[in-house]
């Protein structure tokens, strides 16, 4: 291994900065995490520019070796370097010389997409904002810019900014607009003359610099495990790094209609698929020891088994999105089935539905630990390889929560019943209600409450309503409707409503409690499993 042969620190000024990354100087390995920053994130930078704040060092290494490095910066194209030179490679300070060169060298007349998703890259200074600690604005409409926003893109280039100054007098008056100008040119100065704090490091290897940036990526804003091995487990030559992988697995699964896993869950199941039993494990340097040179195949693996294992919660267990999911440990530990046995028999299909909602009403896996997922791997694995029975507590199972909290396990698992036991819903006029669409665009507030300050999942409905109508009178009215179905559709027996209709709101809680509670029973005998004489468990928040 080359030794380090030296660190260097200097002080550079923001356009020498600027020009060494559009000259194709100092560049981004790919190795490195992507751009993660929040729109909020890109104006507090140039709000600590503008008061002379620190921003922190940059750490570069600097090297003649070839290294495969992004050809953006900012959505702005670099120059490849030349040939035989020197460059210098960005290990800490990624999202702070992206912000600077996307926003700052973006052109005048640089075109937006139609789409306008690059509208992070457009930030202005607002030279009449009345409070100091909102100065700095993104503007994602498509109409016209406020002729009083400077726009950053301009504070660098005199004929930009002249014609910025020319364009506010024109449409603004040159008496109104002489402070404001007079602000713009200081505004300007402060951000040509910002000193950036570089230190670099000289000479060493491509594995020494990856440690570098995996060391220093253990505090601050955390980055993700998946990045930090894709960092670890990175070689030369690679044209895909693991976190490329796993941001296309999750494209992948969202494409399926079942939402976007977690990248957490897709990185733990990967490590699985490469053979790694301790995928909680925090030491991710000890991890890609032990994984090294399979993760690539290892991730390929994955993308077609979790397609698989998906589509299996969609289409046996009716779980709508991945978020409804009680455990993401489930999606992991059935990935992992699907992986070694992908044409499973109908025994085996049956002894999986049988696994899910028993895991799911005896919180199997609440604040589950190294060893408990381990043991949970090894058995699904044994099964899936027909070695052994799937292994969990054979317990009486509370289907029903005692309350209605979404970061519960066992909520969400009476939901995925809920909605599969009652798919086509109505409104009070009759019209069909597109559970899919409002589950993927809605958040916890979809699941209304019918009367007030009674928590149990008896007093929860999904029923849009039009302004000025409540839910408690959307239900009313569908009591007095001509179509009996209205109710119905809705999990909503006769007699409850007719509790509701004299006002007594807690007896519609308590007979329509009964009623679904009558419901649940056959479905949960249908699986061949106890359930306890109350039905009702625990809605704490146990979700991993």
């Amino acid at each position: 291994m080359t030794a380090l042969n030296s660190t260097m620190s200097e002080i550079v000024m923001m356009d020498e900065l600027l020009d060494r990354v559009s000259t194709g100087k100092l560049r981004v390995p790919v190795f490195n995490r992507p751009f993660v920053w929040r729109p909020e994130q890109m104006l507090e930078l140039f709000d600590s520019i503008e008061r002379g704040y620190p921003i922190g060092s940059l750490l570069v290494w600097q090297t003649d070796e070839p290294v495969q490095s992004l050809s953006q910066i900012g959505d702005i194209d670099i120059p490849d370097p030349e040939p035989g030179s020197s460059v210098a490679y960005i290990l800490d300070g990624h999202q702070r010389v992206s912000t600077l060169f996307g926003c700052l060298i973006r052109r005048e007349g640089a075109v937006k997409t139609e789409d306008h998703r690059d509208w992070r890259w457009w930030v202005y200074r607002d030279l009449r904002a009345k409070e100091k600690n909102a100065r700095y604005r993104h503007y994602p409409k498509s109409d016209t810019v406020p002729a009083h926003y400077l726009p950053l893109r301009s504070v660098l280039r005199t004929l930009d900014f002249l014609r910025f100054s020319r364009e506010l007098v024109e449409q603004e008056g040159e008496q109104a607009v002489d402070d404001l100008i007079q602000e713009a040119e200081q505004i300007s100065q402060r951000v040509k003359s910002y000193k950036i704090a570089l230190s670099r490091l000289v000479g060493g290897d491509l594995n020494q610099a990856v440690e570098v940036f995996s060391r220093i990526n253990q505090s601050g804003q955390k980055i993700t495990s998946d990045q930090m091995v894709s960092a670890l487990t990175f070689r030369h030559g690679e044209e895909v790094t693991l976190a490329e992988r796993i941001d296309r697995i999750v494209t992948q699964i969202a494409e399926l209609g079942f939402g976007e896993p977690r990248r957490e869950t897709v990185f733990r199941t990967v490590l699985a698929i490469a053979g790694e039993s301790d995928v909680m494990a925090p030491d991710w340097n000890a991890v890609v020891r032990r994984v090294d040179g399979r993760v690539a195949t290892a991730a390929q693996d994955t993308a077609e088994a979790m397609s698989a294992a998906a589509t299996f919660l969609q289409t046996e267990i009716k779980v709508p999105l991945f978020r409804f999911l009680p455990y993401a440990h489930q999606l992991m530990l059935l990935t992992v089935f699907f992986h070694h046995r992908a044409n499973p028999s109908s025994a085996q299909l049956a002894a999986l539905r049988h696994w899910f909602w028993t895991t799911s009403w005896t919180e199997a896996f609440a604040s589950a630990n190294s060893t408990a997922v381990r043991k949970a791997l090894d058995d699904m694995i044994g099964f899936a390889n027909g070695h052994g029975k799937l292994v969990y507590k054979e317990l009486p199972v509370e289907p029903i929560p005692e309350k209605f909290n979404l970061n519960s396990a066992r909520t969400r698992a009476y939901l995925i019943w809920e909605l599969a036991a009652f798919p086509e819903r109505k409104t009070p006029s009759g019209e069909p209600i597109d559970l899919g669409r409002l589950l993927a665009t809605s958040d916890s507030s979809l699941f209304r409450q019918i009367i007030d300050r009674d928590y149990r999942p008896a007093n929860r409905v999904i029923l849009p309503t039009p302004a000025g109508l409540s839910v408690r009178q959307a239900v009313l009215a569908m009591g007095v409707s001509k179509d009996p179905g209205l109710l119905e559709s809705h999990g909503i027996p006769m007699a409850a409503w007719k509790r509701l209709s004299k006002g007594d709101g807690s007896g519609f809680v308590n007979k329509r409690s009964d009623y679904l509670a009558e419901m649940i029973v056959p479905f949960v005998r249908a699986l061949d499993l106890n359930a306890t004489a109350e039905l009702v468990g625990s809605a704490e928040e146990d979700t991993e």
